[in-house]
C-alpha cells in the first residue's frame, strides 16, 4: 500500500520516510527497513530513481522547461534536481534532452 502510494505521490515535494511514517501511523525505522527489504534499495534511492524515470518522460516534450519538470517531479530547487539527474544518468537534464533529439532526428 505504502508503495502504491509513493508511485502515485512521487511528485510532492513533501513525501519522505517522516512524511509516510505519520501518514500510514508505522514507525520511521521499520518503515525505512521494510522498504529497503521489499524495493532492495533505500527510500531516497527508490524515490531519485522513481522521480528522475519521471523527468526522462516530461524531458521529450520541448515545451516543458527544466525548471517545470522539476517542480512536476516532485523538487522544489532545480539544481537539486539537475545533481540527482546527474548523479543517476551521468548527465544533466539539458544534456538529457538534447542526447535524445539528436538521436532521433539521425
Amino acid at each position: 500500500e505504502i508503495i502504491q502510494y509513493v508511485s502515485e505521490n512521487y511528485h510532492m515535494p513533501e513525501l519522505s520516510l517522516k512524511y509516510l511514517s505519520d501518514r500510514f501511523f508505522v514507525n520511521q525505522n521499520n518503515l525505512s527497513t521494510a522498504l529497503k527489504n521489499k524495493l532492495g534499495v533505500g527510500f531516497h534511492e527508490y524515490i531519485t530513481r522513481l522521480r528522475v524515470e519521471k523527468a526522462k518522460d516530461l524531458l521529450k516534450n520541448p515545451e516543458l522547461s527544466i525548471n517545470d519538470v522539476s517542480s512536476m517531479v516532485g523538487y522544489n530547487n532545480p539544481s537539486y534536481f539537475n545533481r540527482q539527474f546527474k548523479n543517476l544518468l551521468g548527465k544533466t537534464p539539458t544534456q538529457y534532452r538534447e542526447d535524445g533529439y539528436s538521436e532521433q532526428t539521425k
